[in-house]
């Protein structure tokens, strides 16, 4: 029941929230991205809107993720591979 906008990239991703940062209800992204990786987009995205909900996938483990983003309110963490009900859970958390 959601719409999804896609990004091949972290720039991408950026300047499309950029466009519809006031329609979009959640993030999920990569920490692994092309020309801007996920920590980066992440930080330019709470610039625009610093209350959206963000899921970042990854398949290496959660530390890099838990000291690169410590403290950051509205965020999880999917290990990949993951289920799509892993995903939906979290959707519902953070929704």
């Amino acid at each position: 029941g959601m719409d999804v906008i896609e990004a091949n990239n972290g720039r991408v991703a950026v300047e499309r929230f950029r466009e519809r940062a006031d329609t979009i209800d959640v993030v999920v992204m990569d920490l692994t991205m092309p020309e801007m990786d996920g920590e980066q987009a992440f930080r330019e995205i709470r610039r625009v809107r610093e209350d959206v909900p963000v899921i970042f996938s990854s398949g290496y483990g959660p530390l890099h993720f838990e000291s690169a983003l410590a403290g950051q309110s509205q965020v999880c963490f999917l290990r990949k591979p993951y289920l799509a009900e892993t995903l939906v859970g979290a959707l519902q958390q953070l929704l």
